[in-house]
């Protein structure tokens, strides 16, 4: 079992959920609220950008853990990587 890859993997998947959590505490509740700091003048979002936003910051997220998983799975013994992979 390589120690390095299961570390990585592990903080990975930390990073992945640290993101998730500090990007909706951070970032969208204020852009919900439309508190946002104007630095220059421009329009406020709209609901349906701040919804495409929000997906594609998730979506990173997702492709942390995937990530994480997939070197999860390359530090496990044979047969559990094929049990690993099929959930995934």
């Amino acid at each position: 079992m390589n120690l390095s890859m299961l570390v990585v993997g592990f903080l990975t998947v930390i990073l992945g959920t640290a993101h998730s959590v500090f990007g909706e505490l951070l970032i969208f509740r204020y852009l919900r609220r439309k508190e946002v700091v104007r630095i220059i003048s421009v329009p406020p979002l709209k609901k349906q950008h701040i919804g495409i936003l929000w997906a594609t910051w998730h979506l990173a997220t997702v492709l942390a853990w995937a990530f994480g998983s997939i070197l999860f799975g390359l530090v496990l013994p044979h047969q559990y990587r094929k049990i690993l992979f099929r959930c995934l």
